[in-house]
C-alpha cells in the first residue's frame, strides 16, 4: 500500500513538473511576442490612420501606419498563419466607406525585436486597388493547415453596395496563394443584360 502511495505521489509530481515546463516554456515564448496598443477613431484621432505600437521587452516599440482611415481596431490575437510554428500578429481593424463596413486583418510576422506586415496585399497583385473584407473560414481552420481566409470586395451602383469578388487564400511554402475566386461583378453584369433583354 506504502509502494502504490509513493508510485501516485511520484506520477502526480512528475505530472505537474511536466505541465509546470510546458506552462514555462509557453510563457517564455509568449514573453517574446510584443503587446499592441494603437490609436484609432475611437482615441480621438479624426479622420487619421490606425497608428499600431509593437513593444517588445527591453523597451523597443516598433509603429506602424494602417493604410485605411479612419477605422477601429476591434482586437489582436496570436495565431501560426504561415506554418513555421510560430505565432503571427493578426490586428483585425473595423473600416467603414460609402459601399459598406469591411473587417480587415493585418497579419504581422515577429522576429528578433521586428515587425513585418504578411498580410495577402503585401504579396497577391489580384488584390490591388480593392478594400477587402476578410474572415478566417473556420471550416478550413484545423491543424492540419494553415488557416484559409474569405476575402471580399464590394462595389458600388445606384446606391446599392453589391460584392465584386471573392476570393479563398492561404499562406503556402512559397507565400500567399489563392485557393479560388469568383467574380460577381461579372455575374451581376450577365444578371444587369439579362434584365435589360425582358
Amino acid at each position: 500500500m506504502m509502494a502504490l502511495t509513493i508510485v501516485i505521489c511520484v506520477r502526480a509530481f512528475l505530472t505537474a513538473s511536466g505541465s509546470r515546463m510546458a506552462e514555462a516554456a509557453e510563457m517564455e515564448k509568449e514573453a517574446d511576442l510584443p503587446e499592441i496598443t494603437w490609436e484609432d477613431y475611437q482615441s480621438g484621432r479624426e479622420m487619421e490612420p490606425v497608428i499600431l505600437h509593437f513593444s517588445f521587452r527591453g523597451g523597443t516599440v516598433v509603429d506602424w501606419e494602417a493604410p485605411y482611415y479612419p477605422g477601429i481596431v476591434e482586437k489582436t490575437e496570436y495565431r501560426d498563419i504561415t506554418g513555421d510554428g510560430k505565432a503571427e500578429a493578426l490586428v483585425y481593424l473595423y473600416f467603414a466607406n460609402t459601399a459598406t463596413e469591411y473587417t480587415l486583418i493585418h497579419i504581422f510576422e515577429i522576429k528578433n525585436g521586428t515587425v513585418r506586415c504578411i498580410s495577402p496585399e503585401t504579396e497577391l497583385v489580384e488584390l490591388d486597388g480593392y478594400v477587402w473584407d476578410m474572415q478566417i473560414v473556420e471550416s478550413y481552420a484545423d491543424e492540419e493547415r494553415n488557416p484559409v481566409f474569405r476575402m471580399t470586395s464590394f462595389a458600388k451602383e445606384n446606391g446599392m453596395a453589391f460584392p465584386n469578388e471573392t476570393l479563398l487564400v492561404v499562406y503556402g511554402e512559397n507565400g500567399w496563394q489563392i485557393l479560388g475566386q469568383v467574380s460577381w461583378e461579372i455575374r451581376h453584369a450577365v444578371w444587369k443584360i439579362k434584365e435589360s433583354l425582358k
